[in-house]
């Protein structure tokens, strides 16, 4: 994820009950990697609900809508800021993120086995940029 969003400019924002434990983490992990990954600026917040200014936009096995409905939404939402949500690779998106959101799409036909979440990222920036050009 961090790489993804470095590469993309993209802002990154964590959401983890405890972010003192994340933040550790995070600098444990920033401080094996070389270059600007570094530098990397990640906020973090306890709940969805503190994340502000933005249309929070799901993905999980369990939406309903699929990614055609996905790609129109970016089409018609341009002038907003997205947050894409995505959920651990083992669980997805809890319950109770999934109450938070404003709206949420299934990535691929498979209902069987879906992305783990940086494959989930880099599928849906490609989405999101093809209906940018």
């Amino acid at each position: 994820f961090l790489r993804l969003c470095l590469v993309f400019g993209l802002k990154m924002i964590v959401v983890h009950d405890n972010k003192d434990e994340f933040t550790r983490l995070l600098n444990k992990a920033k401080e094996a990697t070389k270059g600007r990954l570094r530098e990397f600026d990640v906020s973090v917040f306890k709940d969805l609900n503190d994340v502000k200014g933005y249309v929070k936009v799901g993905f999980s096995k369990s939406a309903e809508k699929g990614e055609k409905d996905f790609a129109e939404f970016v089409k018609g939402n341009k002038d907003k800021k997205l947050l894409l949500v995505f959920g651990n690779d083992t669980f997805g998106l809890s319950q109770n993120a999934r109450e938070k959101l404003d709206v949420m799409f299934h990535l691929t036909p498979d209902y069987q086995k879906p992305l783990k979440g940086n494959q989930a990222l880099a599928y849906v920036l490609g989405v999101y940029y093809g209906t940018h050009s």
